[in-house]
């Protein structure tokens, strides 16, 4: 059937499992020349706490962090720490807490927006990466402020 419509049948590929508990770029050689380069990247999650788009997040961190060699660091939105910043730190990646008050109560959501967008600007990143949707109305709103060059919304 696949000759029929004048394709070409597709060659089976390995599949690769990555374990999330190692890094799966250390096999990956470096590329110095790359555009990410040195550039500070800041990925920015609700919390530290292990989901799905935490875990893809990670997994793209340690990747430009090997492989391009970027300066990447994780915020979470919560001061706690959890599965998240426990697996950065077994894979060098720096991490932060922040607080980010009650975003239902308008008073306590302007003054933690003003305070994240302080943080966002002392931070100088290159481009932020926020993960889920607080995280990406937040990052929407502060960064440009803090002289990034691109956010990339990323909904999971």
């Amino acid at each position: 059937m696949e000759r029929a419509f004048g394709m070409q049948p597709i060659a089976k590929q390995e599949r690769q499992v990555i374990d999330c508990n190692h890094s799966f770029s250390n096999n990956i050689k470096s590329n110095k020349s790359s555009n990410l380069f040195g550039l500070k990247i800041i990925f920015v999650f609700a919390g530290l706490n292990m989901g799905g788009a935490e875990r893809q997040g990670i997994l793209f961190a340690d990747y430009l962090k090997n492989r391009h060699k970027a300066n990447v660091e994780v915020w979470g939105l919560h001061t706690k720490s959890g599965k998240v910043s426990e697996l950065c730190n077994r894979l060098g990646i720096p991490w932060r807490g922040i607080y980010f008050g009650a975003p239902r109560v308008r008073p306590i959501f302007l003054v933690s927006l003003l305070k994240f967008a302080f943080q966002l600007k002392r931070g100088h990143p290159d481009i932020v990466l926020p993960y889920v949707a607080l995280p990406n109305i937040i990052c929407g709103i502060t960064w440009r402020f803090s002289g990034a060059k691109i956010c990339v919304w990323n909904q999971r």
